[in-house]
């Protein structure tokens, strides 16, 4: 009788040795933040030029003052057009500065810059905005 007290005694001891250090706090390894997002939209004007239906597009940052490093216009056919951009304020017209042979189907901008100002100054940025135009 008495060797299983000791059995029983020897095994509440290895299970609380076991909970009090497998509860100790251990350092896990820091999740990094999503990088900061400025918010965009991009709008589409259409018109006839010589009979030919073109498209001209504009985007704004909805949320921050930018600075724009590059623009590229991916057309539904696979095109790809490449624009530098430039400072632009909150809620500021950015024009691309051509006119597009007017094709259906969605239009994605690839936005490349930085943050100007603000909490999230100077942070680095890659953004979409996407413009889905219709033939007629």
């Amino acid at each position: 009788m008495r060797l299983k007290s000791i059995f029983k005694l020897i095994a509440i001891a290895l299970v609380s040795v076991t909970m009090i250090y497998g509860s100790c706090n251990k350092t896990e390894d820091p999740v990094a933040p999503a990088p900061y997002l400025p918010g965009f939209n991009a709008t589409s004007i259409s018109g006839n030029v010589g009979g030919v239906e073109v498209i001209e597009f504009a985007i704004v940052c909805t949320t921050d003052d930018v600075n724009i490093t590059k623009i590229e216009v991916h057309a539904p056919d696979g095109s790809t057009y490449t624009y530098t951009g430039g400072l632009f304020v909150r809620n500021q017209q950015m024009l691309i500065p051509d006119t597009f042979v007017k094709l259906s189907g969605s239009w994605t901008f690839a936005i490349t810059g930085s943050v100007s100002g603000g909490t999230h100054n100077a942070e680095g940025f890659n953004a979409s905005a996407t413009v889905s135009v219709s033939a007629k």
